[in-house]
């Protein structure tokens, strides 16, 4: 682009980092990322999307940093959300696992120590209104993940776009093992 005399922007920027991510080239993702500010192009929720999809970014512990540290006020709404109920629309799979094990670990964690058990929605929606090119189901990734954790999980009957969790005390350690995978 620089040949071309074309400026990069960020949708140029979130492609390039997204490629990167399907090629298995996450270290490429990441400096691509970091060089965005560089060239006075902001990251947006596309940019964080592909990075996050990234599977060996996504459950870093600079993964949740750049989560936790964005200013990006959908991120800043998520890191809000109470316990009982958050809403997944507009993530990547990668972003959706990231922001549930942030979610599951603190303001779900904190709830249930308080309660004798507890009953969470998550929205995830029915992939309706995902554009025709988006592969993504972030409402395949997030009952995996809830699997994986060892939590009783089901979408609504009424509802497919939504996962209700039911919580008890035992789950705890699952919640905060959510958390833990950060650390690796």
């Amino acid at each position: 682009m620089p040949k071309m005399k074309v400026q990069p922007d960020v949708i140029s920027y979130s492609a390039a980092i997204s490629a990167c991510e399907k090629g298995g080239q996450w270290p490429q993702a990441l400096k691509l990322f970091e060089a965005m500010p560089e060239v006075e192009v902001q990251p947006n929720l596309v940019a964080y999307n592909a990075l996050f999809d990234c599977s060996e970014f996504q459950s870093s512990a600079l993964g949740r940093a750049l989560f936790l540290q964005s200013k990006l006020p959908e991120f800043q709404e998520l890191r809000g959300c109470d316990a009982s109920k958050i809403d997944l629309h507009d993530l990547s799979e990668g972003t959706a696992r990231l922001v549930l094990c942030h979610w599951l670990s603190t303001a779900v964690a904190t709830k249930l120590e308080q309660e004798k058990d507890l009953n969470c929605l998550i929205v995830t929606g029915r992939g309706r209104s995902r554009k025709e090119w988006d592969t993504t189901d972030v409402r395949q990734a997030s009952l995996e993940l809830l699997q994986d954790l060892g939590l009783q999980a089901g979408l609504l009957p009424k509802n497919p776009g939504r996962i209700r969790v039911r919580l008890r005390k035992a789950d705890l350690p699952a919640l905060r093992s959510a958390g833990a995978s950060f650390n690796r």
